[in-house]
């Protein structure tokens, strides 16, 4: 209010710039805070009704159909600035279709795309082309900026995340799910999503196309909705394609070697990983999904109980592979005590299928994982202690692999040391046993 007397100081203010680049306007509408809206409506009124090109993509963000009105209707029909309007792009290159996919505002999507029919004219050429790929500048989780490419309705699949995740417990190792901006959505703002998209692809002809550009990541739009848990969305996209599409699509990777599949696992939605799990069957590409373990990893590091169960136990029929499947994420599992409980459950499984394993190496993650999450369940060490060949070159193998004289000595766990020496007899030798010795006279642990 003091500076309104002012007006060449106030248009200094507002174009003051942070060290991101960013004037007050800008900083306001990215901002994250709860008073995002009324605060950028507040800077808005500063600005001169004259100054159309400065409040337009600020009102697309918000979503301010009826200030998008009256921008448009001061243009008095003219269609140069009209189209200088809608080609307008921020900092960051986003032009109006692009912000407003991101913020899944469905009246302001419709009211752009109404501008568009207006525009059209018998066959011509869409001007304002949904197909066509933008190259946006995106921040990097170092505070700078990279190139990449997008489309309106690869934008809106890529904000509406749905993916279900466990809010409690951990990962012993550093998880891709902290990479993503896992804020749920409230049902509306799902519903808004969901019509954009259905919206997008009902306004071209070309919907193969759209659904197969791919983004910086090289995921296309199945992808992406796979990936963020969008049932409701993956359905539709299908429901888009043919059989030859979908047969072309499916088997694709993206730039980490994830299939659509792997994508699902990781989405965390047990109905799309059925579902896409069934394409691949269809066109016979089941081999890329049983001999895909990084569905297994991303299943235990989220503690996915249906996803991670169907993996070991319905996908692959041999049980000495699903067994080294589990063995080799085992350590990555998270650690909350109802999906620990569960593995336990799913370990005594293995073991009614499984009579003697050949090679310490199948064990020894698990054994490990034993020793650190269930230290005190015997039944589980004896029944594994017991599927172990007894010859002398496998015990000291044994005690090379799992280091588990050292294990249980360091962490004070006796009765799982009278266990392990009760099945290895008298192969315990100096050169194996000394450090567990200190280990345990570090501890104080006179038994």
């Amino acid at each position: 209010e003091k500076l309104k007397p002012n007006p060449t100081f106030k248009n200094e203010v507002l174009a003051i710039r942070c060290n991101k680049g960013q004037d007050t306007l800008e900083y306001a509408i990215n901002s994250k805070g709860t008073r995002k809206r009324a605060v950028t409506q507040l800077l808005l009124e500063y600005y001169d009704e004259s100054d159309i090109e400065s409040r337009f993509l600020p009102c697309v963000q918000l979503g301010d159909v009826a200030a998008l009105k009256r921008i448009w209707q001061q243009t008095g029909g003219d269609k140069a600035k009209q189209k200088k309007l809608i080609s307008l792009t921020d900092r960051m290159n986003r032009n109006a279709f692009i912000l407003v996919c991101k913020t899944g505002n469905f009246s302001t999507l419709n009211w752009l795309l109404s501008l568009n029919d207006e525009e059209k004219d018998g066959d011509e050429e869409d001007e304002l082309n949904l197909t066509q790929t933008t190259e946006i500048q995106t921040r990097t989780r170092y505070g700078g900026t990279t190139k990449s490419k997008t489309t309106p309705l690869l934008t809106v699949l890529e904000n509406d995340k749905r993916r279900q995740y466990e809010e409690t417990g951990s990962s012993n190792y550093y998880s891709q799910s902290n990479n993503d901006d896992d804020r749920k959505l409230s049902d509306e703002e799902k519903e808004n999503y969901f019509k954009c998209a259905q919206l997008i692809l009902s306004k071209t002809n070309n919907k193969k196309g759209m659904v197969f550009e791919q983004n910086k990541e090289q995921r296309d739009a199945l992808m992406l909705t796979c990936r963020n848990g969008n049932y409701p969305a993956t359905q539709f996209l299908l429901s888009q394609l043919n059989d030859r599409d979908k047969k072309q699509m499916i088997g694709r990777k993206d730039q980490y070697s994830y299939t659509h599949f792997t994508n699902a696992v990781y989405g965390g939605d047990m109905k799309i990983v059925t579902e896409i799990y069934k394409l691949f069957i269809k066109y016979g590409k089941e081999t890329l999904v049983t001999d895909d373990r990084s569905s297994v990893s991303l299943a235990l590091k989220d503690g996915m109980i249906d996803i991670a169960k169907f993996l070991l136990f319905d996908l692959v029929t041999d049980a000495m592979k699903s067994w080294k499947n589990l063995n080799m994420y085992i350590s990555q599992a998270k650690t909350t005590r109802k999906f620990t409980l569960k593995l336990q459950t799913w370990i005594h499984s293995f073991f009614e299928s499984i009579d003697l394993f050949n090679d310490i190496s199948d064990i020894t993650n698990v054994f490990n994982w034993l020793l650190r999450e269930l230290s005190d369940d015997m039944e589980t060490m004896d029944l594994l202690l017991s599927r172990i060949k007894t010859d002398e070159t496998t015990k000291a193998d044994f005690i090379k692999k799992t280091y588990c004289l050292r294990t249980v000595c360091q962490a004070n766990q006796t009765q799982a040391l009278q266990r392990i020496l009760q099945y290895l007899g008298d192969v315990i030798k100096p050169i194996f046993s000394s450090h567990a010795l200190l280990d345990a006279l570090q501890k104080g642990n006179e038994q």
